[in-house]
C-alpha cells in the first residue's frame, strides 16, 4: 500500500497468457515449493526481470522465453507460476 493507505492493482498474467514477441516484467512468483522457486530463479526469472515469449511447443509442450538476452526453455506448468505484468 501507499502511504496514504491506497492500493495501486496491478494486472498480472501468468507467463503463458502473453502473446509471442511481446515483452513483459516478471512481478510475482506462485511457488509453494522451495525447490520449484530455486529451479525458476536458476533460470533467471527474478523479479523486474525483462522476458519475452519466443516459441511455444504445440501440445502443451515447452516455452522458449529470452530471459536477460539468453533463451531458456521451460514447461508450461512452471511457466503458469511465474506471473509478469505487461508495459503501459
Amino acid at each position: 500500500p501507499a502511504a496514504d493507505g491506497s492500493i495501486t492493482r496491478r494486472n498480472l498474467l501468468p507467463l503463458t497468457q502473453i502473446e509471442d514477441d511481446s515483452q513483459a516484467q516478471v512481478s510475482r512468483l506462485l511457488a509453494n515449493d522451495p525447490k520449484m522457486l530455486e529451479y525458476v530463479l536458476e533460470r533467471g526469472f527474478e523479479l523486474g526481470t525483462t522476458v519475452k515469449i519466443i516459441d511455444r511447443a504445440p501440445f502443451d509442450g515447452p516455452i522458449t522465453v529470452l530471459v536477460n538476452g539468453q533463451e531458456r526453455i521451460i514447461g508450461r506448468s512452471v511457466a503458469a507460476h511465474i506471473l509478469v505484468e505487461m508495459p503501459e
